[in-house]
């Protein structure tokens, strides 16, 4: 069975699947009216000094977007999953697209951005009082944190940041990027636990995007002995990978080799891999390549 597509967090895009006053807004007058590019509502959230809600859902989703749960200071924006998506393949794309930039996984999923395009909650579900209060909750809980960052130094910055990458969840990494860069650099010895929190997961986003920009390209190209070298190098470059994450560079390295023609060394190859993390939910894909087919 082939390898490549069984390691999905790395490189198989989803198909479907600051600071700033954080109190709870006074509704003054009814919101505007319901966007339909995010792009727009996120500029007008900076326009307004708000915030924007993206509502993804899929076309033939008859429930009404939301008003009464929603304030003014609101910018509303509803994308639609089209019924026939092969018939409008563009328009698919483009729904996965940002799907794919604001984490969703399921929908109906709302994601709450502020006004520099920064998202701070996401709401699996249906945007009501109760998840919008959720999303106000995380803003807030990520302004106190980011504000109390900025009048501390060291492990107290360290831990304030902390604090604030938790109160956005999915996208700590992704969107605060340098922040969790910062927190790695500020516990540097581990002594808070935070070191070893954050550098796994920005070495995983690190590896996605040499992968979807270097290792794709030259496979695509057929150059299977230069994408093996390119994912060398990316291991060798990251020294604080897990265990689980070398395991699976080594298993696409290993499947390349297949590809060559080379079936004798990429047994040995995934051996060294199913070795590195056996217990790992990807070394059973490992065994089962292993395993000669009846």
């Amino acid at each position: 069975m082939p390898l490549l597509k069984s390691f999905s967090f790395l490189w198989i895009a989803s198909t479907l699947a600051a600071s700033g006053d954080a109190a709870t807004p006074t509704p003054s007058e009814p919101p505007a009216p319901c966007l339909s590019d995010p792009t727009d509502a996120i500029m007008q959230a900076a326009s307004d000094g708000g915030d924007a809600l993206i509502w993804f859902t899929r076309e033939d989703d008859a429930t009404p977007t939301p008003v009464a749960a929603v304030d003014a200071s609101f910018a509303r924006c509803r994308l639609r999953y089209p019924e026939r998506s092969f018939e409008r393949p563009d328009e698919a794309r483009w729904f996965i697209a940002w799907a794919n930039r604001f984490a969703v996984e399921s929908i109906p999923s709302v994601v709450a951005v502020d006004g520099m395009g920064r998202p701070y909650a996401r709401l699996d579900g249906p945007l009501d009082a109760t998840t919008l209060a959720a999303a106000r909750e995380a803003r807030a809980t990520r302004d106190t944190a980011l504000a109390a960052a900025d009048a501390s130094t060291g492990p107290d910055r360290a831990r304030h940041l902390d604090a604030a990458l938790r109160a956005v969840g999915p996208y700590a990494v992704r969107d605060y990027r340098a922040l969790a860069e910062e927190v790695v650099t500020l516990d540097a010895d581990n002594a808070a636990g935070l070191r070893d929190t954050y550098a796994p997961r920005l070495a995983e986003k690190v590896i996605d995007e040499v992968i979807q920009g270097d290792v794709y390209p030259l496979i695509d190209a057929g150059a299977y002995p230069d994408a093996r070298r390119r994912l060398a190098q990316l291991e060798a470059a990251l020294p604080g990978l897990s265990a689980e994450q070398r395991q699976t560079l080594t298993a696409f390295r290993a499947q390349l080799m297949i590809t060559e023609g080379r079936a004798a060394d990429a047994r040995v190859l995934l051996r060294e891999a199913l070795a590195l993390a056996p217990t790992s939910d990807a070394a059973r894909q490992i065994r089962g390549a292993l395993t000669p087919t009846p």
